[in-house]
């Protein structure tokens, strides 16, 4: 796999083309391939015949990843908020009494997942959104926001372009302090908690480096 990912690069690199950096998801093979070559979420790039790569994992997969694990062990918060799956069904069953629900989209079969619907993105992003939010304490989908932006302008928090004055930086500080934070039941850092970290570390490289005038970050994902 490494061999491939180096011999890509230099094929693009032959066309003219100069790519910045790679996507791929959290697969073993990705991962055991990428800490071959050095990347961590302190370091995410590497380097080739003497060019920087950055190096993105999928939102995505991480939105889903993140999901997936609350559902299956659930993590400690800010040290000391404990958030189970079973406060996310407690909430949707004392919304669904509710007049005006406070999470209208958040439906029975996002709770319960049944066949193979713990793949898809869009349920992932239901169960963890902005309107669950108002009832338990999670910013996952302001984050995965920042990474899925693809017009100048929109009304969901953070949703729009990365600019100059956009205050995704402002955000990625205290996103970098929350996830941190995140661990599981076995006090160590969860690898799609880590890919956060990695993901915002490389977005400021590039972009305090390549002076944009604005980026959207739904490019950084597998399918923009």
């Amino acid at each position: 796999l490494q061999e491939l990912v180096q011999e890509t690069i230099r094929s693009v690199l032959s066309t003219g083309l100069h790519p910045l950096g790679i996507v791929c998801d959290q697969g073993p093979n990705n991962r055991a391939c990428l800490s071959r070559l050095g990347v961590s979420s302190d370091h995410p790039y590497f380097h080739l015949d003497g060019r920087r790569y950055l190096v993105f994992y999928d939102p995505p997969h991480l939105l889903k990843n993140n999901r997936n694990n609350l559902k299956n062990s659930g993590v400690v918060f800010m040290e000391v908020k404990e958030v189970q799956w079973n406060h996310i069904k407690d909430f949707h069953v004392q919304d669904t009494k509710l007049p005006i629900r406070l999470a209208r989209k958040l439906k029975k079969k996002y709770i319960e997942l049944p066949g193979i619907k713990n793949m898809s993105v869009r349920l992932a992003a239901q169960t963890l959104s902005r309107s669950v939010t108002k009832g338990i304490s999670m910013f996952f989908d302001k984050l995965y926001n920042a990474f899925n932006s693809s017009s100048i302008k929109h009304t969901a928090p953070m949703r729009y372009a990365v600019t100059g004055v956009s205050g995704h930086m402002r955000f990625f500080d205290t996103a970098l302090q929350k996830l941190s934070s995140i661990k599981s039941k076995y006090n160590s850092i969860l690898p799609c908690v880590d890919g956060w970290i990695q993901n915002i570390n490389a977005l400021r490289l590039l972009w305090s480096e390549c002076q944009l005038q604005f980026l959207f970050t739904a490019r950084l994902n597998q399918d923009c």
